[in-house]
């Protein structure tokens, strides 16, 4: 049972934005939703906010928009994504409704975590002096019932899932988002690597 980091497709697909100025219009001036990466409960203040996308290649050529994006430990879902995973991750989080343009989306807020459920391997779990990240691994089979989860490790910044959530997305063909079983690896170490298949 394989454990994956989700990776943006920054090469072929946009990435999210989020506008400060929209959350604190929308949501009040102390609401850090969109720089917090924390695991907090949002669904009581929600009001459906407007995001963007922007390319963010040194050819200036992407303009495709994806089904999933990632990023500061929020996972961006068209209507597409959301209807084809809303079942297996509705337990995991909560879908807080956004607009692109004329078009309905979600945020996933992902809540369920490695360290909730004591799926920390420690001995594999090694910062550096600067307190950064240096490598990072799960006991898996205490994280079989989470399809997506992360890790107060990684200050929840990284979001990780298993097959059940990899094999929905090779089934109906979502676009936007690479897997690689290199877990410590923030960065994607091939842009081809565990990418979904039919991309």
């Amino acid at each position: 049972m394989p454990v994956y980091r989700i990776h943006p497709d920054r090469l072929n697909y946009q990435l999210l934005h989020i506008s400060d100025t929209e959350v604190r219009n929308r949501l009040g001036n102390k609401c850090r939703f969109h720089f917090d990466p924390s695991p907090i409960k949002y669904e009581d203040i929600w009001q459906s906010i407007r995001v963007d996308f922007y390319d963010s290649s040194n050819k200036g050529e992407v303009e495709a928009i994806p089904d999933i994006t990632v990023g500061n430990g929020k996972m961006y879902l068209s209507i597409k994504a959301y209807e084809c995973l809303e079942d297996l991750l509705k337990a995991h989080g909560e879908f807080l409704p956004v607009k692109y343009k004329s078009q309905q989306g979600y945020l996933f807020n992902s809540l369920t975590t490695a360290d909730d459920k004591n799926a920390l391997d420690e001995k594999l779990c090694i910062k550096n002096e600067w307190n950064e990240m240096e490598h990072i691994g799960f006991v898996e089979e205490k994280l079989s019932d989470a399809p997506i989860f992360r890790t107060a490790f990684e200050s929840y910044m990284g979001i990780f899932c298993l097959d059940s959530f990899k094999n929905l997305v090779e089934e109906y063909q979502l676009t936007g988002i690479t897997f690689s079983i290199d877990i410590s690896n923030i960065f994607p170490p091939d842009p081809s690597v565990c990418s979904p298949t039919n991309h």
